[in-house]
């Protein structure tokens, strides 16, 4: 286990591999099943050619990625038709959200299949069903403010086990706001700062299994954690701003580094355990909106966990998402 500083002091060929065998001989997780009779080597490979997208739909920048418990895959795009579903094996199932999401930002499935939008645009958080039926909308359409009936950019959304569930609202206000199920604001905390509390772009969330909320602080270049209370319990910091984030299982929790187009897989305490994307795109290649070989990333914006511990990777400027096979390997 090394922090981010020793991390990025390894050599390329290094952080290449580091993905691959830093798992080796490490206890399975839950998404694993039973352990095996001896140590195993987790290795991620790209996925050619998913998923395979209808006739009339071209992917623009994609902002956000999300898995529902049955494997299907939910992608948020920035053009036509900007809710597309996918099975698994990357064939096409759905797509919906026209008529509602304009500049669409972060996507979460939660523990009941309702999918959660939040549009920059139009400065609102939209619940829907599987089927792209709303069920609940929050903020004042086209208003952006600071009043609790409103929202200015909000960013990304994390639904607790009983249905309540935190916005992060996220470019403007720079503050944290819980609601229950219903939609009833609970509490709200944080301005723009860099102390415990505070913000300057709260822009993704994820909750582990304790129920405590992780709040990608991006130009903090921090990890702030907070408990159901909206008290603040600590903060990662000596870290690259983080653009995606979400928690997995076993309660590592796996961040995309924006620009800087790297996947980390951390511990539960800030630890870099592993890595993935090399080598670091140019500033050319962001630019132009380059699509890069599979297996690197160009502006990595969004991160998912399937039930079988496979990653998909929401892309802006390659204007994709990959899917990034997970493989285990006896040893």
């Amino acid at each position: 286990m090394i922090t981010y500083r020793s991390f990025r002091g390894c050599s390329t060929a290094a952080l290449a591999l580091l993905f691959s065998i830093a798992s080796v001989g490490q206890t399975s997780s839950p998404a694993d099943g039973p352990p095996g009779p001896g140590p195993t080597t987790v290795r991620y490979r790209p996925v050619s050619g998913w998923p395979v997208l209808p006739p009339d739909v071209q992917l623009a920048a994609v902002s956000a990625v999300a898995t529902d418990s049955a494997g299907n895959v939910f992608v948020l795009h920035r053009g036509k038709h900007p809710v597309l579903c996918f099975d698994a094996n990357g064939k096409f199932l759905r797509y919906w959200g026209d008529e509602f999401i304009t500049l669409g930002h972060g996507l979460r499935v939660d523990q009941q299949g309702f999918v959660w939008v939040t549009d920059l645009t139009h400065h609102q958080v939209y619940k829907f069903t599987k089927d792209g039926d709303l069920v609940l909308t929050l903020g004042t359409k086209d208003s952006s403010g600071d009043r609790l009936d409103q929202f200015n950019q909000p960013t990304d959304v994390a639904v607790t086990k009983t249905g309540d569930f935190y916005i992060s609202d996220g470019y403007g206000n720079r503050r944290i706001l819980k609601f229950d199920r219903s939609g009833k604001l609970i509490r709200a905390w944080g301005h723009e700062g860099t102390g415990p509390g505070e913000f300057r772009t709260p822009h993704a969330l994820c909750l582990d299994s304790k129920e405590r909320l992780y709040v990608s602080d991006r130009a903090n270049a921090r990890i702030q954690i907070f408990d159901a209370h909206g008290k603040f319990l600590e903060e990662w910091h000596e870290l690259p701003p983080f653009d995606g984030l979400t928690c997995a299982a076993d309660d590592t929790v796996f961040v995309t580094t924006g620009r800087g187009n790297e996947i980390l897989r951390l511990t539960s305490g800030g630890i870099v355990l592993e890595a993935y994307g090399g080598p670091r795109t140019t500033e050319w290649e962001i630019m132009n909106n380059i699509s890069v070989p599979p297996g690197r990333f160009n502006v990595a914006h969004g991160v998912a966990i399937d039930p079988k511990g496979n990653l998909y990777v929401a892309e802006v400027r390659s204007r994709r998402v990959q899917k990034i096979l997970r493989v285990r390997e006896g040893k």
